[in-house]
């Protein structure tokens, strides 16, 4: 914050030597900021990050917007989402399990809130106040279809330490290019990403949308944890754009915000890289761009429809994919993923076929994108403490494990001292079997724990996989006692 900070005294300053530059920018920050202080909102947030078979916790603290009445918030979803994609760095999987949030107003009343889920494609996460009669808080109102121009001024909040007064410092930037490629998008400077996702004001204090990235790093297709390894640390070293993510698609986002356990996701079961160029003159093919298939899962929508790979896909429903570049695949995979489960799409597709690429139509229905570990159904017992979550489709490929015959659950967290620990359940574990139930989701669990729980059994056995072999966890719970 600090950084943030002087780069703004550092524009007032200058502001202060360009007098000419200063009516561009003249914010009524006395006006603003009291209907600002209205919907702004602190996360606090505590979550369980798990790495193989360790696990640890984390808490974080961000500013988060109220947008409706019954307290849907937004804020960054890096605040709670640690990357799915990490296993593919040490071989292991992931998991970063939401523990709790709170959500506190600026005058310092506090509330529990439900963790909903994520935008895949922007980075904004999701939370709801959880139902209570206490909660009162206005919410922003985005200006409807707003127009740019280069050398407009933007003004955004951003928070301060918890240790200084006032919490909120102002920051302000000027929008610098209307980028027409890969997708519409107003450029900004002045602005950094630990500002991300802070509403936007422009000079006559209307909210005109948030800050976001343009031309964003994406995971090579779809295969994978949503949070890719690329994203969860950092833009890989190229240089990232910032700019407005326009009110129209935050509205979107708020009339179908994430659910959790739920994917409203189109899903093709494919990974691509972009048909660049220079790929292109050395085929001889006269495109302006496309995906190039490199892998297609086992019966996915993809393989179902007969892709191939090698198969180029140069159009979605008759709409051209201008793909040339690696930074612009995420436009081809939210084309896909925003046509939703279930959907029916035409694949106009180059097909090699001898020393020659030839047209074909492939037509795929859809099926729902795998969850990532943040958005799996979660279960936690108490008496044994431990926590579990569903398997999600990044597991199976970490692990080389077939989804038609494999099944379990993930063990999140395991409390130290506790009864599970004491007998040797670790976190990273998957558990099969309780006394011989077969497990396949957090259902079972929750079921078979409240048995367990109601009989007092002396002795459960958990049939595990751990480490690529199978293992009998023996817990001899001690009911004289609570668990810790």
């Amino acid at each position: 914050y600090g950084i943030n900070l002087a780069r703004g005294l550092f524009v007032a300053f200058l502001l202060s030597l360009c007098p000419a530059l200063a009516p561009g920018q003249n914010f009524d920050f006395d006006l603003l900021l009291p209907k600002v202080e209205k919907y702004t909102v602190v996360i606090n947030a505590k979550v369980a990050i798990s790495l193989g078979s360790e696990t640890h916790e984390a808490k974080s603290r961000g500013l988060g917007t109220v947008l409706t009445d019954d307290g849907l918030v937004m804020f960054n979803s890096s605040l709670v989402e640690y990357g799915g994609g990490m296993a593919a760095f040490y071989g292991g999987s992931s998991n970063s399990d939401v523990l709790s949030i709170k959500v506190s107003t600026l005058n310092g009343k506090e509330f529990d809130a439900e963790w909903l889920g994520s935008d895949r494609y922007s980075g904004i996460g999701f939370c709801k106040v959880r139902k209570t009669d206490s909660w009162k808080s206005d919410h922003i109102r985005f200006e409807k279809q707003p127009a740019f121009k280069i050398g407009d001024w933007m003004a955004l909040f951003f928070p301060l330490p918890e240790h200084v007064s006032p919490s909120l410092a102002a920051d302000i930037g000027m929008v610098s290019a209307l980028l027409e490629k890969p997708e519409r998008f107003p450029l900004l400077v002045g602005f950094s990403e630990g500002q991300l996702f802070a509403p936007l004001y422009d000079t006559t204090g209307a909210a005109v949308g948030v800050l976001g990235r343009a031309a964003n790093l994406s995971a090579r297709g779809d295969i994978f944890d949503p949070q890719s390894f690329l994203s969860s640390m950092g833009s890989g070293g190229r240089y990232s754009l910032l700019g407005i993510l326009t009110a129209d698609r935050i509205e979107k986002l708020i009339e179908n915000p994430p659910k959790r356990g739920a994917e409203r996701r189109g899903w093709l079961g494919v990974s691509y890289q972009a048909l660049s160029a220079d790929l292109a003159e050395y085929w001889g093919l006269e495109t302006d761009g496309g995906v190039i298939i490199n892998e297609v899962v086992r019966n996915s929508p993809a393989m179902q429809a007969g892709t191939k790979v090698g198969d180029i896909i140069t159009s979605i429903n008759s709409e051209p994919v201008n793909v040339e570049k690696e930074e612009n695949l995420r436009i081809f995979g939210r084309a896909i993923a925003e046509l939703g489960p279930n959907a029916e799409a035409r694949l106009g597709v180059l097909r090699k076929k001898g020393d020659r690429f030839e047209k074909i139509e492939l037509h795929v229905r859809l099926a729902p994108a795998p969850l990532s570990s943040g958005e799996a159904d979660t279960y936690r017992n108490e008496e044994f403490d431990f926590r579990v979550r569903d398997l999600v489709f990044s597991d199976f490929i970490a692990f080389n494990l077939d989804q038609e015959t494999f099944s379990g659950i993930w063990v999140t967290e395991v409390g130290s001292g506790g009864w599970t620990e004491m007998g040797g359940l670790e976190p990273g574990d998957i558990i099969q079997l309780i006394n011989s139930r077969e497990i396949s989701d957090v259902d079972d669990v929750e079921s078979s724990m409240e048995e367990i729980v109601s009989n007092k059994s002396s002795e459960v056995v958990f049939f595990v996989w751990r480490d690529y072999k199978t293992l009998f966890v023996n817990i001899k719970p001690d009911w004289r006692r609570t668990s810790p």
